[in-house]
């Protein structure tokens, strides 16, 4: 047998080696493959994007809920700015809401309502936010009439109702609760809006809250008043109407 004649033969065997191995390996199902490695690539996104809340907030079970824990800078009741923690009750732990994962889109809406607003002072009472800067304001800039209209309309109608709550949690369904709750004709309620409004616009102005006003979106109707005019005599109406006499 030639040189030539045996690697060829040697070449063949090698050839035969190689199929059969091809052939002995275990199949891989391309499809299946795919789903898997997506599977695994949402799973590290979602793991990456808890990761990233993780950094501004964290998820926990208490007394059979779910909680987000974070801290938000506020200002106390002497002025000064101080970071506190907080901490709000999600959903109870239960089918729908059995991991962390499952409730970190409620976690996300508490984490949003914090950082829309703009300064500390966003943390504000609405009551105190009028008493220290939106009454100054308005008595410095405008005329006194003007000042006791925002002053008086403000004690009697709407600290009473949202005064407690923190300018950056005041929603638009608080100034319509505010405003149906007052059975007042559409004029007043128009009024009370005016002086509500007022104060986020200024508040917007100092830059303490961001977005919307939130007394924006609601809606002031209201009672129809009563007419406060005087009939016509026939007289009246026959000098105003030559034809009909």
């Amino acid at each position: 047998m030639s040189f030539s004649q045996a690697l060829l033969r040697f070449s063949q065997r090698v050839l035969d080696a190689s199929l059969q191995a091809l052939e002995n390996r275990p199949k891989i199902n391309i499809l299946t493959e795919g789903r898997k490695s997506a599977k695994i690539k949402r799973e590290a996104q979602t793991d990456a994007h808890i990761m990233m809340h993780m950094q501004r907030g964290s998820v926990e079970q208490k007394s059979g809920a779910w909680y987000v824990r974070f801290r938000t800078t506020e200002v106390d009741n002497d002025g000064k700015i101080q970071r506190r923690l907080i901490r709000k009750r999600l959903a109870p732990i239960n089918d729908e809401y059995r991991s962390a994962r499952d409730v970190w889109p409620l976690a996300d809406i508490e984490l949003a309502k914090e950082t829309k607003g703009g300064a500390a002072e966003g943390s504000l009472s609405v009551s105190d936010f009028v008493e220290k800067f939106y009454l100054p304001f308005v008595e410095a800039k405008r005329k006194a009439s003007t000042f006791r209209f925002y002053r008086d309309t403000i004690k009697l109608n709407v600290t009473p109702v949202i005064g407690e709550l923190r300018l950056r949690d005041v929603q638009t369904v608080h100034i319509q609760r505010l405003l149906d709750a007052k059975d007042l004709s559409h004029g007043s309620l128009l009024r009370i809006k005016s002086a509500a409004s007022a104060i986020f616009s200024h508040a917007k102005r100092l830059g303490f809250i961001n977005g919307v006003n939130p007394v924006q979106g609601a809606l002031a109707s209201g009672r129809r008043s009563d007419f406060e005019g005087h009939a016509y005599s026939l007289a009246d109406l026959q000098y105003f109407l030559p034809d009909a006499r």
